[in-house]
Parts: structure tokens; sequence; C-alpha cells
């Protein structure tokens, strides 16, 4: 689901050299490479052009031969207009093909970190455990079904790009099993047997009956 592969270059020429792949450091400077330029939009054209520049200043960067030439992507981190700044991720300002980019990236970032599952306490959601057969599913934390008119199908709400509980703010992946067991769940009913940690682990508000509930409400969750 790597929306621009041609970001897979750079990192790929700075990991040839083993110096760099047993460094922590230098990892963490590809990962911050890699993170800011997907959330600044940095790739959303000139494609090739900028993965050309994009390796000969990372690996430069990484053996430390020049300062951070990056600094100007991590300012721009989600304050992209149209593509990663709030009012985009909220569907306050409209354009599909744009938020469906920078939404993938986010749900990408929360599973890279490797969050422990909703209900499987002892199990995290990672890339790794999914490419040798766990079963993750993309689990709506407010369901479709709270926004569903008498008559409408939460399929066609899904289908629905600009609804705003489309947005990756509403979204993470968990564990098909888990995904199963909430269902339509109203996430006041489910949230209660989901762990702290693993709220922390998926970047939601913390402690969620403080953050998430409006005044009145923490007495019916």
């Amino acid at each position: 689901d790597l929306k621009y592969k041609l970001m897979i270059l750079p990192i790929a020429a700075c990991l040839e050299k083993d110096k760099i792949w047993k460094n922590k450091k230098s990892l963490n400077k590809i990962e911050y490479w890699y993170w800011s330029s997907v959330f600044s939009g940095a790739y959303r054209e000139r494609q090739n052009e900028k993965c050309i520049e994009d390796i000969v200043k990372l690996i430069n960067w990484v053996e430390g031969k020049i300062s951070n030439p990056f600094e100007n992507r991590e300012k721009n981190v989600f304050q992209m207009t149209e593509y990663s700044d709030k009012s985009t991720l909220l569907r306050e300002n409209v354009d599909s093909s744009i938020q469906s980019t920078c939404d993938e990236f986010v749900k990408q970032y929360v599973l890279s970190k490797g969050p422990k599952d909703f209900l499987e306490h002892n199990t995290r959601v990672t890339p790794w455990a999914a490419s040798n057969g766990l079963e993750i599913q993309d689990h709506h934390l407010i369901p479709l079904f709270d926004c569903a008119k008498v008559g409408e199908s939460t399929k066609k709400l899904r289908n629905d790009r600009n609804h705003r509980l489309n947005s990756s703010l509403n979204r993470t992946y968990i564990t098909k099993s888990s995904n199963g067991k909430i269902g339509a769940k109203d996430i006041k009913n489910y949230m209660k047997d989901v762990k702290a940690s693993a709220n922390y682990d998926h970047l939601m508000p913390t402690p969620i009956d403080k953050r998430f509930f409006r005044k009145g409400e923490e007495d019916n969750k």
C-alpha cells in the first residue's frame, strides 16, 4: 500500500552500506526523512527529480557530511493545505484523491509503532505480524453505524471518502478478531474493554473518558 514507491530508493541506497544499517542514529535519520517527507507532501509532485536529489542529500546527511537538509519538510508536517493540514484531514477541505493518500500514511505511521491490539491485550499489531499471518483490519473508532440515517447503509457511508468518519483521524488498524467483536458497538461501550496503554499506542486522546466524551457523558460510557 506504499503510495510513493520511489521513496524506497533513497532508503535502499543508504541501507546498502553496513555502517549505516548497523547504526541506530543513522536509522533514526532515515526514519525522520521518510515521515517528514510524506506528511509534508514533499513527494506530491516531481517525484523522479525529488528522489534523485534525496538519494544524494540523505546519504550525505546520514554520513555526517552536511547539516540537516530536510528541516523545511519538518516544519511543514501536517501544515500543507489540501493535503495534511487539520481541516483537510477533518474533511473540511474536499479533495478525495489527496485525502486518501495522506490518510493512508497516518494509519501506516500508527501501524509502524506496533500498537497493542484493542481486545487481544497480548498482541501487537505490526506490519511484520500481518505479513506472517496476523489478520488485521481498518477499524473505525466511532462506527459508521452511529451516523447512518434510517434506511441508509453503512456501506454507502464507507464509500464516501469525504465523510468525516472516514478520516484517518477516526481509523486505526486492529486485529480482525477484535474488529469483529466490536462490530457496530458505540465507542463509549467498547472502550471500557480497551487498556489505556493501547489508547496511547494508537495515539488516541487519553484518558479517553476525560478527553473524548462530552461533559455529562462519563456516567453513560
